[in-house]
Order: structure tokens, then sequence, then C-alpha cells
């Protein structure tokens, strides 16, 4: 049996262009835009991301909180505000879609930095 590899969900802030490269290197995606769920509050899109065995991707640190207060969740990346290189972002999600297993993800919290 394969090992099940991370699937993301991109929230409305992330890039769907991150999304797009992605999917054309046959990893898992989708974005906040593409499931028609805009607006929703961080709560909720945390909960669908679990539901779905995803891992939330998002510029909000307010999803440290979350998992700080102990809300299980299939994981959490934050990439800062201000990081808009979508090759460097690419770069990283591949690494981590590579090394990490799905069920060490759960509950972890990582953070993309230059």
């Amino acid at each position: 049996m394969a090992e099940e590899k991370l699937r993301f969900l991109l929230d409305e802030n992330m890039p769907v262009e991150l999304a797009n490269q992605l999917n054309e290197r046959g990893i898992d995606t989708v974005t906040v835009r593409s499931l028609e769920r805009l607006g929703e509050n961080d709560p909720t899109l945390l909960t669908l991301a679990t539901a779905d065995g995803r891992v939330l991707c998002t510029h909000d640190q307010g999803y440290v909180e979350m998992a700080k207060s102990g809300l299980e969740h299939a994981g959490i990346i934050i990439v800062p505000g201000k990081y808009e290189n979508i090759g460097l972002m690419v770069k990283y999600f591949r690494l981590l879609h590579g090394v990490y297993a799905v069920e060490e993800m759960l509950n972890r919290v990582e953070y993309l930095f230059d």
C-alpha cells in the first residue's frame, strides 16, 4: 500500500498560482476560492481542511493561536505575508510533500522563511 501523501488547502490570501504550480507537479492542492468558500472564518476553514485531511496554508498568524489552544488539525503552514516568491514556495511545499507523512503533519505548525 502506498504511503498517503500530504494534500494542501490554500486560504484566500495565498496565491492561486501556487496551487496551479503544485497541481502541475502532482501535488493535490485546492484553494478556498476553488471550493467557493471565500469569506469563511478561520475556525471554519481549519475544520474544513482537517475534515478533508488537508494541511492549511496561510499568511494568517491567528491559526497559530488556534493550534496552541489544542484544536486538532491536519497541519498548518504559515507563510509570512510579505512572501511573494512563488518559485521558492513551490520548492518548499514540494520538500514538505516529499519529507512528511500525513501522520507527521497532524497538529504540526510549519513556518516558511527566506
